[in-house]
């Protein structure tokens, strides 16, 4: 019996020894999964990936379809949107580093809304061809020769620009003063200034009345830094006139470096990961950007886009000074 009970207490204290390991792993993975929680918290209080968005009531595809059909589109559209949605959410889960998400909420003719929001990503459609940089002999040239038609006046524009009307946010040398704020044009409308004219020479293929067209002038200072991020879609293709470039400057794409130029347009696909420096110590840079349609949208696809991506944007939201940011980072 003695060996017994010797027996049985070293059981004891060894399940005992477990019990406690595993609750002190236990409550280091809640103390770390809130930590992370935190740390990823948007710091961008107008952020329109964090607004609400109006197809977040419906829980399964088959309701998309049902919606898109009651307003007029297409089964072509329908597939379209929805396809897009499942890649999207596939595309979310694959960056998604909370092992806390449940993969099994994502099947393979159907998904749930949450798991589209666990990551950068609001649509990507798997029908368009992406890479992280065009050549602008491949794409939108005539709207580049637009731009680069308009160097000159742009640079003069930006020169004179309110400076306390450029937003920025806290602690950034990044600063922004937008004509199209979520594909909504920003007052007043000044006719004086080409760019309000250069946007309506390109009204056509630009991006408006959609949550994903951005266009404007960009300030970046000595120094300073845009840190790696993902554009929320690939169904846009985001042109930079480069107005004033210093030395050290470059914007990398999917890992793949290139430098801006005076008169000159970069034209790439910022749903892949992409950053941007001014390693310059005593210049600023300065670029006019804008968000144009992918090509291969047919403008039955960009009719639907914007339906189930409206802006939540105002005409006078933005370039009110101070922090107020939004999507476009």
């Amino acid at each position: 019996m003695h060996c017994c009970g010797e027996f049985l207490s070293d059981n004891f204290t060894t399940i005992s020894l477990l019990l406690v390991s595993l609750l002190t792993l236990l409550l280091t993975l809640f103390l770390f999964r809130g930590k992370t929680q935190e740390k990823q918290k948007c710091p961008f209080p107008r952020c329109s990936r964090c607004r609400g968005r109006m197809w977040l009531k419906f829980e399964k595809l088959s309701e998309v379809s049902k919606l898109l059909a009651e307003n007029g589109f297409n089964a072509d559209a329908q597939s379209f949107i929805c396809r897009g949605l499942l890649h999207t959410a596939r595309l979310n889960l694959r960056q998604n580093q909370d092992t806390s998400v449940n993969k099994k909420d994502v099947v393979l003719d159907d998904c749930t809304y949450r798991d589209i929001d666990l990551g950068p990503f609001q649509f990507c459609s798997p029908d368009l061809s992406t890479k992280p940089f065009y050549e602008k002999e491949e794409l939108l040239t005539k709207e580049v020769n637009v731009l680069k038609d308009e160097f000159e006046a742009l640079r003069k524009e930006v020169e004179e620009l309110d400076a306390s009307k450029w937003q920025t946010e806290e602690d950034s040398r990044w600063f922004k003063f937008y004509k199209i704020n979520e594909g909504i044009v920003q007052l007043p409308v000044q006719e004086d200034h080409r760019s309000f004219a250069v946007m309506k020479k390109l009204q056509s293929e630009i991006i408006l009345d959609c949550k994903f067209g951005f266009a404007g002038f960009f300030r970046l200072e000595p120094q300073g830094r845009v840190d790696d991020h993902y554009g929320p879609t690939n169904c846009r293709i985001r042109v930079h006139l480069g107005l004033k470039i210093p030395e050290g400057c470059h914007l990398k794409v999917s890992g793949s470096k290139r430098t801006w130029a005076e008169g000159e347009c970069l034209l790439f696909d910022d749903s892949f990961l992409h950053s941007a420096a001014n390693d310059n110590p005593g210049s600023e840079r300065l670029i006019f950007l804008v968000d144009f349609w992918h090509p291969q949208l047919s403008s039955e696809q960009r009719r639907v886009i914007k339906f189930m991506f409206p802006s939540f944007a105002t005409p006078t939201e933005s370039n009110e000074g101070g922090d107020k940011a939004t999507d476009d980072r």
